[in-house]
């Protein structure tokens, strides 16, 4: 299922533990409640993907994008997070314990009662983060105004839920919603909290270098190469400044083994950026 096309998929409750999904596209595919434990989702786009409960336990998502993934409450221990971009990714109740988030992107991302405990952030560019409890708004408000019509976090939970088939992984999606609920906070929720608010801006250099190296090695051509560009090809959210040239045209060099595969227009957006035309 390498490159598969599951946009808007309904996979609520699905197994996927071990799935070979490298460079799937999978933006706003229902996953809630879903297995992904040990799937291989190497430079896949789950842009906007409802994964509100989900496991992704070892999951590897080298290079991947989540921009706007709906994570409450999902498990995300000991994955493999390096050069993922997280940017408005609503990670309310989370757990990354272990998780390996080098050179990763969380901007402007809800991270209330996430718990990150042994958490790898090298160069990791955490920024402009919400630690706000409030449950989210079902309906679009403009910045600033309140909530016509709240929900609680019970309310979203059983939104979320009963689109799950009903038995053991609908069950296992509420018990780890469940600490959007609870009367205490989740033992190291407290701790990430502030580490993850005085973690030191990393040096453009040290980002450019990461995503780098994970978009020009072999093993996942040109997926990952891909998924870079889908980062970079604005300035914004990365801000890498004059790094953002140099990675480009690191990807597009003879010594980028990674970028093997990548289109005519790819490689015309990555000339461009090197160039300093976009």
């Amino acid at each position: 299922m390498q490159g598969a096309r599951l946009i808007a998929a309904q996979l609520q409750g699905a197994w996927l533990n071990g799935a070979q999904l490298q460079g799937a596209w999978l933006v706003g595919a229902q996953l809630q409640g879903g297995s992904l434990d040990q799937a291989q989702l190497q430079g896949g786009s789950l842009n906007q993907a409802q994964l509100q409960g989900a496991s992704l336990f070892l999951a590897r998502l080298q290079g991947a994008s989540l921009d706007g993934a709906q994570l409450q409450g999902a498990r995300l221990e000991h994955a493999q997070l390096q050069g993922t971009s997280l940017d408005r990714a609503q990670l309310q109740g989370a757990s990354l314990v272990g998780a390996q988030l080098q050179g990763a992107l969380v901007a402007r991302a809800k991270i209330w009662l996430l718990r990150a405990p042994n958490a790898r952030l090298d160069d990791a560019q955490l920024r402009d983060l919400d630690f706000n409890d409030a449950p989210l708004c079902p309906d679009e408000v403009r910045p600033g105004a309140a909530c016509s019509n709240p929900r609680s976090w019970a309310g979203w939970i059983e939104e979320w839920t009963k689109s799950i088939p009903a038995g053991e992984r609908r069950d296992a999606a509420q018990q780890r919603l469940a600490v959007l609920t609870a009367n205490d906070q989740p033992a190291g929720a407290e701790t990430a909290q502030g580490t993850w608010r005085n973690h030191p801006p990393p040096q453009p250099e040290a980002v450019a270098q990461r995503l780098g190296d994970l978009a020009c090695g072999p093993d996942h051509a040109p997926y990952i190469a891909r998924s870079t560009l889908g980062q970079i090809w604005r300035e914004e959210p990365r801000n890498l400044g004059t790094q953002r040239q140099t990675l480009a045209a690191r990807i597009l060099s003879d010594d980028c083994p990674g970028a093997r595969g990548l289109t005519e227009d790819q490689r015309g957006f990555l000339t461009d950026i090197a160039a300093g035309r976009k």
